[in-house]
This record gives C-alpha cells, structure tokens and sequence, in this order.
C-alpha cells in the first residue's frame, strides 16, 4: 500500500508487479512472490511457501517506505478476514 497519492499527478500511474518482484529478489533473496494483483494504491500478493525463509518474511512485513516504481510502498501481513477475502 502507498500513502504518496495525488489523483492528479497519478492519472496515468499504473502498478508494475515486475518492479515489486524485482524489489523481492533484490532485497529477500529466499522469497519467491507467486501471485500478485492491484489497482492504482494498493494491492496484494502471495509468497511461495516452497521457498519461504521466516526471517525474511518477517523483514518483508514490516518495511515503510520503500521506493519501488517511483512510489514508495509499505508492506503487511494479511490476516483473518482480509486473508480470507484475499484467496
């Protein structure tokens, strides 16, 4: 999720998921993303349990601000219902 927004600037802004998968290999090495989807703020993906390192996941979750695609970008954990909703 991003909280850099203007409706403005970002008429003609769209995700791109290779930039967040770029940023996963770059920066989590053990991490494999294997599903991802969004719209213009926010989105979510799943990572691979296959090639899954706790340590790095719990790194993962708890950046802020993050540049990925000239947007910086915060990462979280979905759970309970949101988990539910997102599969």
């Amino acid at each position: 999720m991003t909280k850099d927004q203007d409706e403005a600037k970002d008429a003609e802004y769209k995700v791109n998921w290779k930039d967040f998968e770029n940023f996963i290999k770059t920066k989590f090495d053990t991490l494999k993303v294997v599903y991802s989807r969004a719209d213009k703020y926010e989105g979510q993906m799943a990572i691979s349990s296959f090639k899954y390192d706790k340590e790095q996941y719990e790194k993962l979750i708890t950046v802020v601000d993050e540049e990925v695609g000239g947007k910086k970008f915060a990462f979280t954990e979905l759970k309970d219902d949101e988990l539910t909703e997102f599969w």
